[in-house]
Formats: structure tokens, C-alpha cells, sequence
């Protein structure tokens, strides 16, 4: 079978372009908590620190801490965007 090489430059960041889209409405509601918040998840997500998977349209970040010594992910805490509820 023969391999082919693929052009990755054209894909799309669904991830990135959402949490972007999400920092731009909070930033018009002037919600400048979650505007920190979602600064920092673009961030790390963009330097590789954590991933993020998608639970009912909202993102669950896991936060990439430390590498063992056979180069397997391990992490120390999971961060979920939201409220707190009273």
C-alpha cells in the first residue's frame, strides 16, 4: 500500500476556533472572569499543556503535568469551565 504525505497546514482547530468564539461572548457581556479563564485554556492549549474534550458543549480541560519515563501522559487535575452553582 502506498503512503501519502498530507498538507496539514490548511486543517481547522474546531477546538480553537469554539474557545475562541466562547472568549469573544464573554468578552461582549463583559464577563472578564471567564475572559481570564478562557485566555488561559487557549494558552495552555495552544503551548500543548493540556487537552480538551467536550462534555454537553462545554470544554473539559485535563492539564498535562508531568511525562513518566515511558513517555506516557500523566495528570494531576481536571478543570471544567462553568459557574459555580449556589
Amino acid at each position: 500500500m502506498n503512503e501519502m504525505a498530507y498538507d496539514t497546514s490548511n486543517l481547522i482547530d474546531f477546538t480553537l476556533v469554539k474557545l475562541e468564539k466562547m472568549r469573544a461572548e464573554a468578552f461582549n457581556i463583559a464577563w472578564f472572569e471567564m475572559v481570564d479563564q478562557l485566555d488561559l485554556a487557549i494558552s495552555l492549549y495552544k503551548e500543548g499543556k493540556t487537552t480538551i474534550k467536550w462534555v454537553d458543549g462545554e470544554p473539559l480541560l485535563t492539564l498535562r503535568s508531568t511525562i513518566n519515563e515511558d513517555q506516557q501522559e500523566q495528570t494531576d487535575q481536571d478543570c471544567q469551565r462553568g459557574v459555580d452553582e449556589d
